[in-house]
C-alpha cells in the first residue's frame, strides 16, 4: 500500500482529480457549443484550433518556467485555478464568442496542469528514490481509467446531464 501514502499517494490523488475535471469538461464541449450555444460547425474547428495552439502555447511557457527554476508546484496551482475559473466561466456562457474566449485565455493555461503535474511526479520519484518510470507509469495508468470511465458516466447517465451541470461538478473536484 506504499503507493497511496504520503507524498506519492498525494500525487496520484491530486493527479487522478486533475484527470477528472478533463474528463468531465473536454468530452461534451462540442456538445456543449453545438447543443447549448448553437454554434456553427465551423466555429467549432476554430475553437478547437485556438484551444489547441493556446494549450501548447502555456504548456511550453509554463514547461520553460519551470525549466528555469520558477517553481513547478505554483505554476500548477495557476493553471488549476484557470481550469477552475474555465468551469465557472463556461456555466455562464451564452455566445459561442464568449467560449472560445473561455477556451483561449483560461482552458489554455489550464491545459499546462498535466504536463507540470507529471514533472512534479518525476522530480518526487527521483527525489524520494523510487523508479521515476514505474512511478510515471502508474500515474498515466490512472488518468487512463479515469478518461475511459469519465466520458462513459457521463453518456451512460440516464438524463445525459446538462452541460452546465457538467462545469459544476468538475468545478467540485478542482476545489
Amino acid at each position: 500500500m506504499g503507493f497511496f501514502s504520503g507524498n506519492t499517494g498525494r500525487l496520484f490523488l491530486v493527479n487522478v482529480m486533475t484527470a477528472v475535471s478533463y474528463a468531465f469538461i473536454l468530452p461534451v464541449m462540442s456538445l456543449f457549443l453545438i447543443n447549448g450555444l448553437h454554434a456553427s460547425p465551423i466555429f467549432i474547428t476554430f475553437y478547437s484550433l485556438g484551444f489547441a495552439l493556446s494549450g501548447l502555447f502555456f504548456s511550453q511557457l509554463m514547461g520553460g518556467l519551470a525549466d528555469k527554476g520558477y517553481p513547478a508546484k505554483r505554476l500548477f496551482i495557476f493553471s488549476v485555478l484557470a481550469l477552475f475559473l474555465a468551469g465557472i466561466a463556461f456555466t455562464f456562457c451564452r455566445h459561442p464568442v464568449e467560449a472560445l474566449i473561455v477556451g483561449i485565455f483560461l482552458m489554455g493555461p489550464g491545459n499546462a496542469s498535466i504536463p507540470l503535474l507529471l514533472s512534479m511526479i518525476r522530480k518526487h520519484s527521483m527525489t524520494a528514490g523510487l523508479n521515476s518510470t514505474r512511478l510515471n507509469t502508474q500515474m498515466r495508468s490512472g488518468v487512463s481509467i479515469v478518461w475511459i470511465a469519465g466520458p462513459l458516466w457521463h453518456l451512460s447517465s440516464p438524463t445525459n446531464l446538462d452541460s452546465r451541470l457538467i462545469f459544476w461538478l468538475q468545478l467540485r473536484f478542482q476545489a
